[in-house]
């Protein structure tokens, strides 16, 4: 069976003037207002990617080989090879997935105002990160001062001090991002 994500609905949030803000396209072409990055408005409008954290949850565990571990927000998904941990926090609106000793995402990514992240693209990259992850398409590695992060959205680069180098080349030296086998 094939994912398909839940219909959820993207209630409409107006500005102070009563029009309806279109969030993912807010400012066209032009910056963000400076004020925007210190501001969240309408956190809640988020609240569907909870949704769809749950219903990808509940998809890996019924397809997959994986031990389902449940404690209170914390959902831990362990198969054969690096685990996936999902934490959803009801109250902030966020989901944060742990794959692996040391790769974390939140989503949203940012949420502030000038960041303008749709509802849409968050669940884009929730999913795409999710399945990168279990089709073996995920890698971390440590390279010089480097974390290297590679999957099909592309490569990001987080430098690393000397001690967290050590931690993270040790945390990452038997790893091995091989696609989680799928319940027989």
């Amino acid at each position: 069976m094939s994912y398909i994500r839940p219909a959820v609905e993207m209630p409409l949030f107006v500005d102070s003037d009563g029009r309806v803000i279109p969030y993912g396209d807010r400012w066209g072409c032009q910056s963000p207002p400076s004020a925007g990055y210190s501001r969240i408005s309408h956190p809640e409008r988020f609240a569907p990617v909870l949704t769809v954290a749950r219903h990808l949850i509940d998809h890996l565990a019924r397809e997959y080989a994986v031990d389902v571990t449940r404690e209170g927000s914390r959902t831990r998904l362990e198969p054969t090879g690096p685990s996936m941990t999902f934490e959803l926090d009801d109250v902030h609106h966020l989901v944060r997935v742990t794959a692996g000793p040391v790769a974390e995402s939140t989503f949203p990514i940012c949420g502030c105002d000038a960041c303008d992240e749709s509802l849409d693209f968050v669940c884009d990259e929730l999913e795409r990160l999710v399945f990168a992850v279990v089709q073996g398409r995920f890698s971390q590695r440590v390279q010089g001062r480097w974390l290297v992060t590679s999957s099909p959205g592309g490569h990001s680069r987080s430098r690393l001090d000397r001690r967290e180098r050590k931690r993270v080349r040790g945390a990452l030296q038997h790893l091995d991002w091989q696609p989680w086998p799928k319940r027989v």
